[in-house]
């Protein structure tokens, strides 16, 4: 049996992916630093969770869109 529900732990961190995805559209960069420090925390949960496969591929795409966000984010500053 899991540690802990892989349905709240992905819910969860689409919702932290979509305050990280608004906090790039919006410039705050404040935020960006306690938002990763909760991704941190998640992942580690995510992992003792045995999330769905098909979970973890829609987190990837949301991660991966973020992360060419703030590349661009980046370039733009």
């Amino acid at each position: 049996m899991a540690l802990f529900d892989s349905g709240s732990c992905t819910r969860t961190m689409e919702q932290l992916l979509a305050r990280e995805r608004a906090a790039v559209l919006r410039g705050d960069f404040q935020s960006l630093e306690k938002i990763a420090n909760e991704k941190e925390r998640l992942v580690v949960r995510l992992g003792q969770s045995r999330p769905d496969p098909e979970d973890i591929a829609d987190l990837r795409r949301m991660s991966d869109r973020n992360g060419a966000l703030l590349e661009a984010a980046r370039q733009g500053l």
